[in-house]
């Protein structure tokens, strides 16, 4: 173990704190953030007041998607401190050029080819030989199946189990069970199966009242605040499917049948032009839209003008 003061900021979610137990297994105590993709800005400024009075050896950053504006704040502060090593590493699609931002104490590794978790385990492993950890490993393949959703490959489903842990269990929670022990206990298999119960019914509660909306076979929507990984695997026909949650954040989803990803593109671009949105990106496969307003009138009226763009952009393919 190497003992360093190692600062550590994450998205929060079971790859970003994966990231983060990835770390500990070569650190040991490590300072740890998470924030989401909207505050990244202010997490910037914490960063850099901390590292003015503190010093650590290491800073990382990993599983938030920066905006190049944001990888060039990060290398103004990496200029500043020469003593600290910084390292960025994401997996989100990043179509700006960046590679001229690395220096001698700041490296950016961005690719699409795994998990943040994983490309960290890598990055580590490369530096120091001696992380190799048989466990560590094995839970590094079951998050990385998950996060890419290689749903095909046998570590999938554990993955699958931890991260409806990780919703349920909240993140404070997850990481004092699972950050020196990656293994899944008896009582944690008991929880997901409780999980499952919980989530049959609300589903059929759902579709009782009308919330899960089914447009042509081939547009999903629904409104749901928990459970949003069982959507796509509960119902396995459609081509889009959008989860709205009452806090404003919105989920798209695409079929892995749609290998035209510009069907994508083309609708962020649209939604980008409304009044009331705060962000919008994600993934080739799925994207994450943040409505400035949750009042449920606005999130409804959002989630129709939502669905018409996709059905606009399923008619342009088909043409």
């Amino acid at each position: 173990m190497h003992k360093k003061i190692v600062l550590s900021l994450s998205h929060i979610d079971l790859d970003g704190i994966s990231c983060q137990i990835v770390l500990r297994n070569l650190y040991g105590d490590i300072r740890r953030m998470n924030t989401t993709y909207g505050k990244i800005n202010e997490y910037l400024n914490i960063i850099e007041d901390y590292i003015s009075r503190i010093e650590p050896d290491e800073v990382f950053i990993t599983d938030l998607a920066f905006k190049l504006d944001q990888i060039e704040r990060l290398n103004e502060i990496a200029s500043k401190n020469e003593n600290t090593n910084f390292t960025f590493i994401d997996h989100h699609p990043f179509g700006e050029e960046y590679k001229h931002l690395n220096r001698d104490n700041f490296k950016i590794i961005i690719t699409d080819k795994a998990s943040a978790t994983k490309l960290t385990y890598f990055y580590l492993k490369k530096r120091y030989p001696e992380i190799e950890n048989k466990e560590l490993s094995k839970y590094v393949d079951y998050v990385n199946a998950y996060d890419i959703w290689l749903k095909d490959e046998k570590e999938f489903k554990v993955g699958f189990v931890y991260n409806e842990l990780f919703w349920s269990y909240k993140i404070e929670y997850f990481w004092s069970i699972f950050k020196d022990n990656y293994k899944l206990r008896n009582k944690d298999k008991e929880k997901y199966k409780d999980i499952l119960s919980k989530k049959n019914k609300l589903f059929n509660k759902l579709e009782n009242s009308g919330r899960v909306m089914k447009f042509s076979n081939r547009i999903l929507l629904i409104f749901l605040d928990d459970y949003q990984s069982f959507v796509t695997i509960d119902y396995p026909d459609f081509l889009f499917y959008v989860i709205v949650r009452s806090t404003g954040g919105i989920s798209v989803r695409l079929n892995e049948e749609i290998t035209n990803y510009n069907i994508k593109d083309n609708i962020v671009q649209k939604i980008l032009k409304l009044p009331y949105i705060e962000e919008a990106g994600g993934h080739e496969g799925a994207f994450g839209i943040s409505v400035i307003d949750s009042n449920p009138h606005i999130l409804v009226e959002f989630s129709k003008i939502l669905v018409q763009y996709i059905d606009e952009e399923l008619e342009n393919i088909n043409k």
